[in-house]
């Protein structure tokens, strides 16, 4: 696999990551201004999944979908972590941990494949501001 490709692929992987673990939050949070947060986030974490997906398509590459076992184990992680505190603050919480695995893995990923294509290079970058700032505003519902 070329290193477009392979940065591409972490791309894919990580949004449609971020996805399915805010989508799997989205019934625990209120539909005020926290509901409202998690929505946008999902919504971001789709279309970098999407743009991922058809730049691979272009290259004539499906992207791999994240194993089925792998977002069973975390939506049953999900449904524990909240079982007995699903309060904005904790899924804050449990929202900032996820994106700051997510940036460590892409960072390594965007200096592995440190000769692939500025556009795509561009995309990872993006995908990582986008977490950052969203790392930066669920701090704003930490108590």
């Amino acid at each position: 696999m070329n290193k477009d490709a392979e940065l591409l692929s972490a791309i894919y992987k990580n949004a449609k990551t971020g996805y399915h673990s805010t989508d799997a939050l989205l019934p625990k949070a209120s539909q005020g201004k926290f509901g409202g947060e998690l929505r946008s986030c999902r919504d971001q974490y789709q279309n970098f999944a999407k743009d991922a997906s058809q730049r691979l398509q272009e290259m004539e590459l499906s992207p791999k979908e994240p194993n089925p076992l792998s977002r069973l184990s975390m939506q049953v992680g999900i449904a524990a972590n909240t079982m007995l505190d699903s309060s904005p603050s904790h899924l804050a919480e449990m929202m900032i941990n996820g994106s700051t695995m997510g940036i460590i893995d892409l960072e390594k990923r965007l200096k592995q494949c440190g000769e692939s294509d500025p556009e795509v290079q561009r995309l990872g970058k993006d995908l990582l501001e986008f977490e950052q700032q969203s790392i930066d505003r669920l701090k704003g519902y930490l108590r």
